[in-house]
């Protein structure tokens, strides 16, 4: 065998292994997709409620157990919703909360919106300064606004430190 015919087949065995190394991680991102990165539960909520409409909706902090993610949820209820109800602003936010005060991880935000769901980014529970984490949502509509919140969820041990809450912001009428 001549050298260039040497250097050919370990320039194609080269190819080869590289090319494989490049299908490997496609494969192994399908098979952990495929493994309920996408399935998530709710850990904690909130009842939306007000004296104007009653019952509107939810809030809610979800969790995916196989790749230890989080996402805020906001829902208004279908009774609600098509109750020719719409136009209204909404912000979404997942929160860590540590000794040093609390830190948005991801928002969401829509004005003058018809929707009925909204979701905040996916966001890890590590890399934040604890695993404490609490979804919150700010909802205007119709001279009201009010603030709700699903209460914290401590992932170190696996519960929750304190109860969701609801309030109506300062001038507003909800």
């Amino acid at each position: 065998m001549s050298a260039s015919h040497r250097r050919l087949k370990a320039l194609g065995i080269s190819t080869a292994l590289a090319a494989a190394s490049l299908v490997i991680p496609t494969i192994s991102a399908t098979a952990a997709h495929a493994g309920g990165c996408n399935d998530f539960s709710r850990l904690t909520s909130w009842n939306i409620t007000t004296s104007r409409w009653g019952y509107i909706g939810y809030v809610e902090m979800d969790y995916s157990s196989a790749c230890k993610q989080i996402s805020g949820h906001l829902h208004l209820d279908s009774a609600f919703y098509s109750g020719g109800h719409s136009g209204w602003n909404v912000t979404v936010t997942t929160d860590n909360e540590s000794a040093s005060g609390t830190a948005e991880v991801t928002y969401t935000g829509s004005n003058n919106s018809d929707s009925q769901d909204f979701w905040t980014p996916i966001a890890s529970i590590y890399g934040h300064p604890s695993e404490t984490f609490v979804a919150a949502a700010d909802w205007e509509y119709d001279g009201c606004k009010l603030g709700a919140s699903t209460g914290s969820w401590d992932f170190n041990n696996g519960r929750v430190l304190t109860a969701g809450s609801q309030f109506t912001w300062s001038g507003y009428s909800c």
